[in-house]
């Protein structure tokens, strides 16, 4: 249950940032550079919850996303000090990669949790075989029990010719 609270967390953490992320990214389509969208939402406190539970989301596998969201807050900073267009193109581009590392952190999370609701739909179907398997089971030795003590089950059609 904590597992599953604990993806669940990151999973809606990731979705708020890329959905807050979208109207600072879109503002700024005009002069094709996104990075001062993610400035403005470190600089705003958007972020802070996920930074601060970057430690607990571990469980995306490969990634290392306490390393990934400190190297974007370092970004951010160094954006802003930044003076020429190439490092500000170059943060742009590894914000980018990082962005990309996020998404793809996500995927693989919701991928892990696809599989494990496949599995136990898969164990859920194994055990409802058993089941029914058993029911049959039962129902044939109960039948057979019947016809070997000379009994007709209730359930079996009487035969009106042959029981006068």
């Amino acid at each position: 249950m904590n597992k599953q609270l604990i993806i669940g967390f990151s999973i809606s953490t990731l979705l708020l940032f890329v959905l807050a992320a979208l109207p600072y990214w879109s503002a700024e389509a005009d002069t094709n550079d996104e990075t001062p969208g993610l400035i403005a939402m470190i600089d705003s406190g958007d972020l802070d919850p996920m930074f601060a539970s970057a430690g607990e989301q571990q469980e995306s596998g490969g990634y290392d996303l306490d390393g990934i969201y400190t190297e974007l807050k370092q970004l951010a900073k160094d954006y802003k000090r930044a003076k020429d267009r190439d490092a500000k193109e170059r943060i742009h581009v590894r914000t980018k990669e990082l962005m990309g590392q996020l998404f793809d952190a996500k995927v693989q999370m919701e991928r892990r949790r696809i599989e494990a609701a496949e599995e136990r739909l898969q164990q859920e179907k194994r055990k409802l075989e058993n089941m029914q398997t058993h029911k049959l089971d039962m129902v044939h030795q109960a039948s057979q029990r019947a016809l070997d003590n000379g009994e007709v089950p209730q359930w079996a059609p009487k035969n009106q010719a042959g029981m006068d």
